[in-house]
């Protein structure tokens, strides 16, 4: 059994303060890269805890689902989609 540090489901201020910033995105280009950018900063981080693949691409799918429901709270008009979270293998 793993366990993983720090489960994206219980990130939840991380979640709003990504939130936070895709709502004061003023395009798409712009919000698509501060996604881009906490989905590489995460698997950087996860990859270096020594977490397998598989692990690290379910996170990042939760990661982003947290993220998708908080731009919703916050009223922003970007928002991560989940399905295309990065599927190596």
């Amino acid at each position: 059994m793993t366990v993983t540090p720090f489960p994206a489901s219980r990130r939840h201020g991380h979640a709003l303060r990504i939130a936070l910033r895709l709502k004061a995105a003023r395009t798409q280009r712009e919000a698509e890269h501060i996604i881009r950018q906490t989905g590489q900063t995460a698997r950087k981080q996860l990859t270096a805890a020594g977490l397998s693949e598989e692990i690290i691409s379910r996170e990042e799918k939760a990661f982003l689902v947290l993220v998708r429901m908080a731009c919703y709270a916050c009223g922003s008009r970007w928002a991560p989609e989940p399905s295309t979270a990065r599927q190596e293998g």
